[in-house]
């Protein structure tokens, strides 16, 4: 069976109801059947809610109470006992859920726009799950599977509750396997925050969908499934963050790290090799070949069925990346092994296929590490892949194009070995007046409490800000204009940054927020691929992995980034901005341009970064795949 994100939202349109069930009038010889002993709706919802003031349940709602009369009219067996059983039922999924967890949504439902973090999302979820009728008749018969996977998921509930709308029928014909999946998942690391957000992707992530119904048909196992959703870049990016934030206590890193079971190590290896502190790469391989007890990473890999898959060619960057691959003592992989997943790592070039801009991306970014008889090997694929691209009609003009662009970049860094050092030059990025125009866009639903108030507290040093029309908060310095907005929703902060485009074209725009967030408050279309110059700054642990989205969707754009996991970390954004404000007055006053990693990486400012939460050896501005992706869209080199 199989089933597309699109078709999950039209199933959602056609299942939405009114929350109030409309009243219908009785059939004929409705009286007649009462009188043979069978029970009118009002009275078993007399019979229920009598139950219900017994059994003590707090928050059960009328609509609710009479859709399940309505359904008990219909199957009489034994209904004391299935009214005593519904009712129990309902009081173990709200104490299992939390606080008002039974209480009616505040809103109505919106197919395609779940959204299950704030504090009535299980209420919520809840009644939008049993409006649906074939969702209430599961639950009339079998409540107690509704019971266990409350009990499992806490209060990730209304999220988990949410989900099952769009599996039903598995529910009903393999509910232990839905028990299952959903228990692991409410299992995962990180808690409620987590377990929410794959609970949507179960709904919302194409590929995690796919894997997810494999799984319930009964093609793929459940620990195949757990590894494609911890390996996903947001998941991954979560449960790797507290080795990046204990990187200076090493007792609580360690215990962290000694927590996650073999399959959370392995997922984090696999998810995509620009995430975590090298520090935190190196333990994570270190702990994989203690769980793994002897048995090589391909054998690990075979296991899992994962050769020759994203996962393991995202393994092989990650560990060249960092010096793990083969030919030391810590490497992760034996020689053997190394020739088998070169090939491997380099079977895209060989196909016949458009241009896969983030396989280039990553390649370019993991060159340097490469030793002298793996580069040899890379060379000659890419020079096999620019002549093939001259052939590949099939392709199509511009994807050929783009695979030979591509190609002839790498190989020209490759045979020369000198990659172009970017200088950070801030005339590009002021505005008409002449100041450094800089905005940071704040994501109301993960920073209000927290980012918001302390970059509030970081500018606070240049007097009270003026409010412009929008909200925003405005800082002014002799060079320099920082504005802080905060929208109500991601429309409103898209539409901002709109705004702002359509009157400034220059700008250091940098986003506050989860990574999970940068692509609902600024989508990669984000700049209208308008003829300006952006220093983007993305801001969370993930964003370094969106790269080249941004750059293929805006090629007239002047783009170059800062980023990587140190971006999302403590206040290290706030300190690039000031570093990147100072450094606009040194060449204000006749200093001479440095390059981005001159600035970043001097004694002075990496002290100022790491006191902040953040690693300038893990910060990167303008990377080799970064070039190479400009060179490729718009021919700069």
């Amino acid at each position: 069976m199989a089933a597309s994100t699109r078709q999950i939202e039209e199933k959602h349109e056609q299942l939405k109801l009114d929350v109030v069930p409309t009243k219908t009038k009785q059939p004929k010889g409705f009286m007649q059947s009462a009188q043979e002993g069978k029970l009118t709706k009002e009275e078993i919802t007399k019979k229920f809610e009598q139950e219900i003031k017994k059994q003590k349940v707090n928050g059960v709602q009328k609509q609710l109470i009479t859709a399940i009369a309505a359904y008990l009219e219909k199957n009489q067996e034994k209904i004391d006992e299935k009214i005593d059983h519904l009712v129990s039922s309902l009081k173990k999924i709200g104490q299992a859920a939390g606080k008002d967890a039974l209480k009616a949504p505040s809103r109505g439902f919106v197919a395609g726009n779940l959204v299950f973090h704030n504090s009535n999302s299980v209420g919520e979820a809840f009644y939008n799950l049993f409006n649906i009728p074939e969702a209430l008749e599961v639950f009339c018969r079998k409540p107690d599977i509704f019971v266990t996977i409350a009990q499992s998921a806490g209060e990730s509930t209304g999220a988990a509750f949410g989900t099952l709308s769009a599996y039903l029928n598995f529910v009903d014909s393999e509910p232990q396997k839905i028990i299952d999946a959903f228990a692991s998942i409410s299992r995962i690391p990180g808690g409620y925050s987590v377990s929410s957000m794959v609970f949507q992707m179960l709904l919302f992530d194409e590929k995690t969908t796919q894997v997810f119904l494999e799984y319930c048909d009964g093609k793929t196992s459940l620990d195949n499934l757990l590894l494609n959703i911890l390996s996903h870049e947001n998941i991954a990016i979560e449960i790797g963050r507290p080795l990046d934030e204990l990187h200076d206590n090493a007792k609580e890193r360690t215990k962290y790290l000694n927590s996650l079971p073999k399959i959370n190590v392995l997922a984090l290896v696999l998810s995509n090799p620009e995430y975590f502190y090298t520090s935190s790469n190196n333990l994570l391989f270190d702990r994989l070949k203690e769980l793994s007890n002897g048995k090589s990473v391909i054998e690990t890999l075979q296991e899992y069925g994962l050769v020759g898959t994203e996962q393991h060619r995202n393994l092989l960057f990650r560990a060249i990346n960092y010096g793990r691959f083969y030919g030391e003592y810590e490497s992760v992989f034996t020689d053997e092994d190394a020739v088998k997943s070169l090939n491997v790592l380099l079977a895209p070039l060989k196909e016949k296929q458009g241009f896969d801009k983030t396989y280039f991306y990553l390649l370019a970014n993991c060159l340097g590490g490469l030793d002298p008889g793996m580069k040899a090997a890379v060379l000659a694929e890419l020079t096999r892949c620019k002549i093939l691209a001259l052939s590949q009609t099939n392709l199509g003009f511009q994807g050929a194009k783009e695979r030979y662009a591509a190609s002839s970049f790498l190989l020209d860094y490759l045979e020369n070995l000198q990659e172009k050092r970017v200088n950070f030059d801030p005339s590009k990025y002021r505005d008409k007046d002449g100041k450094l125009l800089i905005v940071q866009v704040f994501s109301k639903q993960d920073t209000e409490k927290d980012h918001w108030i302390l970059s509030q507290q970081w500018f606070s040093k240049y007097g009270k800000p003026k409010t412009g029309e929008n909200g925003e908060l405005i800082y002014e310095t002799k060079n320099a204009r920082i504005v802080l907005y905060m929208g109500e929703d991601e429309k409103a902060n898209q539409n901002f940054v709109k705004g702002l485009l359509s009157k400034s074209t220059n700008m250091l725009l940098t986003f506050r927020g989860h990574s999970f967030s940068l692509e609902k408050n600024l989508p990669d279309d984000i700049f209208g691929n308008c003829n300006c110059h952006i220093l983007f700054i993305p801001g969370s642990c993930g964003s370094a992995g969106s790269t080249p989205k941004y750059i293929s969707k805006n090629p007239k754009t002047s783009l170059t980034f800062i980023a990587n996991t140190s971006t999302g970390r403590g206040q290290v954004t706030n300190a690039l901005i000031e570093i990147m404000m100072v450094e606009d007055l040194r060449i204000r006053e006749g200093g001479k341009l440095r390059t981005y990693a001159d600035m970043l990486n001097n004694r002075a400012n990496s002290r100022i970064i790491k006191a902040n939460g953040g690693d300038s050896a893990t910060l990167t501005a303008s990377s080799l795949g970064e070039q190479m992706l400009n060179y490729v869209y718009n021919g700069e080199k």
